[in-house]
């Protein structure tokens, strides 16, 4: 009974496991192609371009050494 139980943890314990990765690049994808477009695109709409046009700059300039350093910025997660 005390093998069930440990394997039933575990099992319990890979499946959470599995459900933040998978939850984290959905999360990650939302936020990259909803959330910051529509931030920015309100930071424009209420004049606030001054603001806007420094932070797609940086974001830029990270996704710029990003893909120099060669790390992919949309990966499947490791099931």
């Amino acid at each position: 009974m005390f093998i069930l139980t440990l394997l039933v943890i575990w099992v319990v314990w890979k499946l959470c496991m599995v459900g933040i990765r998978l939850t984290w690049g959905i999360l990650r994808f939302l936020c990259s192609i909803i959330l910051f477009p529509a931030i920015v695109f309100g930071l424009v709409a209420a004049g606030l371009l001054y603001l806007a046009l420094p932070v797609v700059l940086v974001v830029a300039f990270i996704a710029v050494i990003a893909g120099a350093l060669g790390r992919n910025t949309v990966e499947s997660p490791n099931v």
